[in-house]
């Protein structure tokens, strides 16, 4: 197993009770590489089976990471910002950048974000959950609102036109909340509203699924 990668199979087997190479699919799949490159049949078995392994390892880093976004720990509270987009449906949160498809069959419901280029980080943080709240508005801020906790399903891109609102632009760290969510906190006639956020450990019910979609030439894996 690569160097680097052993903090997180060490946080992976802590946090979810998993032995190392025994546990078999997860941990099993970076540990076969070494079992794959021993046998020497001829290039095109070695290319084959290192085929297989990259596939492998790809997805074993994928289960990984995706493993440690649900199990890390409530961080410390920071600085934000929040705006909402689309209409009290929600629909318009749908098919985001996360490729989670509709989000209300896939149990996330409305409690969803779109995250700024700082928080997306190149879509590591899918899947993350985050505490929100408003403050330090007492015009907009709605009175012993607490807390909101949502999910990270979709990205809010940067806007470098000067005409235009540049909040989800680097280093901003801004949450564009569906309306309904953000209508718990803060009345919808802010636009934007100051937070205080942290990263938290997310609760979720049915256990935990992986979906291939794709064609020939390219495929996605959310989880």
């Amino acid at each position: 197993m690569p160097a680097w990668l052993i903090p997180a199979a060490n946080e992976l087997r802590s946090s979810v009770g998993m032995s190392h190479c025994d546990a078999g699919f997860l941990l099993g799949l970076v540990c076969r590489k070494a079992a794959w490159q021993k046998h020497d049949d001829g290039g095109l078995y070695d290319h084959i089976a290192m085929a297989r392994f990259e596939n492998a390892y790809t997805w074993s880093l994928f289960i990984i990471s995706t493993l440690l976004v649900h199990v890390m720990g409530d961080t410390p509270w920071e600085a934000g910002s929040a705006t909402f987009y689309g209409d009290m449906t929600g629909s318009e949160t749908m098919q985001g950048a996360c490729g989670y498809g509709d989000l209300l069959q896939q149990g996330y419901g409305l409690n969803t974000a779109a995250l700024s280029t700082a928080l997306f980080n190149n879509g590591l943080t899918c899947g993350a959950c985050f505490e929100i709240m408003c403050v330090n508005d007492p015009q907009w801020c709605i009175p012993n609102a607490g807390t909101i906790k949502i999910t990270g399903t979709n990205f809010c891109p940067p806007n470098y036109d000067p005409h235009f609102y540049p909040w989800c632009n680097p280093p901003r760290k801004h949450f564009d909340l569906s309306m309904p969510i953000f209508a718990t906190i803060a009345q919808t006639k802010a636009g934007i509203i100051p937070v205080q956020f942290r990263r938290i450990s997310c609760v979720k019910q049915g256990g935990m699924r992986f979906q291939l979609k794709g064609n020939p030439n390219w495929v996605t894996a959310t989880g």
